[in-house]
């Protein structure tokens, strides 16, 4: 298997599986063939609904998801289809050695360059999931969580590759949004272009 064709991406769920190489992960996710596979239905605003990835996308260039809770859950089970989107044209590569992809998440990435529940809890000096109050963060080394009484927050990288085509690696980052009561939920691809060691990241969200 050559580097090119290793890298189309991570995770067969959000459940990491230790024992499972990158490169084997990210064949099995990310697959062109993919977007054919039956997923659990969801619903627009349109009234149209989907039950793959051909179907959704398609739905999406002129609605958006229904807003109920229960819907935006299984919309999770999509993120992989916004994800072939980015990757259709982009050149994929490998992890970098060494690289804590998680640290590096939560102690750089600025969370008000994107929506989230966490938006109220940001101000000016404090702006990354390491600076926030719950010290107990769950790290490694493509996932960062953040868990407090009221919710789950956590990112994790699920592919490198240059989807702008200017010959740098950007990170692609699937967000996972939940209240653990209520009727809140929400689940984003996120685009980091360019991003530098010890440098604040932002975020572009190429799906919207």
């Amino acid at each position: 298997m050559d580097g090119s064709h290793a890298v189309l991406v991570l995770f067969l769920s959000l459940v990491m599986v230790p024992t499972v190489t990158w490169s084997e992960q990210t064949d099995r996710r990310f697959s062109p063939n993919l977007a054919s596979v039956t997923r659990p239905p969801v619903r627009f605003a349109s009234g149209a609904t989907a039950s793959n990835c051909e179907q959704y996308l398609q739905a999406k260039r002129t609605s958006v998801l229904a807003e109920d809770v229960n819907n935006i859950r299984q919309s999770a089970n999509y993120l992989t289809c916004d994800t072939l989107v980015l990757l259709q044209h982009a050149k994929v590569s490998l992890p970098v050695a060494g690289q804590d992809y998680g640290k590096a998440l939560a102690e750089s990435l600025d969370l008000r360059s994107f929506p989230s529940s966490l938006a109220q809890r940001l101000e000016d000096d404090r702006y990354t999931l390491s600076q926030l109050d719950n010290p107990a963060l769950q790290l490694s080394n493509e996932v960062v969580s953040y868990s407090t009484d009221e919710l789950n927050f956590s990112l994790q990288l699920m592919a490198l590759a240059d989807a702008d085509g200017d010959g740098v690696d950007d990170w692609i980052v699937w967000m996972s949004d939940e209240a653990k009561e209520g009727n809140y939920a929400d689940y984003e691809v996120l685009l980091i272009h360019d991003p530098q060691p010890g440098k604040v990241m932002t975020v572009a969200l190429p799906n919207h």
